[in-house]
């Protein structure tokens, strides 16, 4: 089948990543083992320094996961997809920039909850890297 499409759309999620040590929200021993979900509501958040503070050490610490990371055999072959012209795009809930890593197109990727490795100002919209926010 693959070989005979002309144009293949990827859709991805925590489980690809999985492999390469990050673990997911919702299965056992995931981030929601640790935290509870309900508080990191967007309104509770922004509403509540307290709450901010908790988001900010799970963000971290996810992020530490995160940002040494490498792409597995699964990316890998996504980026063989591309290579030989097939790859329409990748949609992808995850965050953890391991598309990119694996040497796929940035245009080529659609991250539908945005990415761990910039934040952006709740005040005026600005984007930063993660990194320069990580060492404030």
């Amino acid at each position: 089948m693959i070989e005979d499409a002309q144009e293949i759309l990827v859709f991805t999620g925590a489980g690809l990543s999985t492999e390469s040590g990050i673990p997911d929200f919702r299965s056992p021993g995931g981030v929601w083992d640790r935290y509870n979900s309900s508080d990191f509501y967007f309104q509770k958040i922004i509403s509540d320094e307290k709450t901010r503070e908790k988001y900010w050490k799970m963000s971290t610490e996810f992020y530490d996961t995160m940002k040494d990371a490498e792409p597995n055999i699964a990316h890998t072959a996504i980026r063989t997809l591309e290579d030989r012209g097939k790859l329409l795009a990748i949609v992808t809930q995850n965050i953890d920039h391991l598309h990119h890593k694996a040497g796929n197109s940035p245009d080529k990727i659609i991250e539908i909850h945005g990415t761990a490795f910039s934040v952006s100002c709740l005040n005026c919209g600005k984007s930063y890297d993660r990194e320069e926010i990580e060492q404030r």
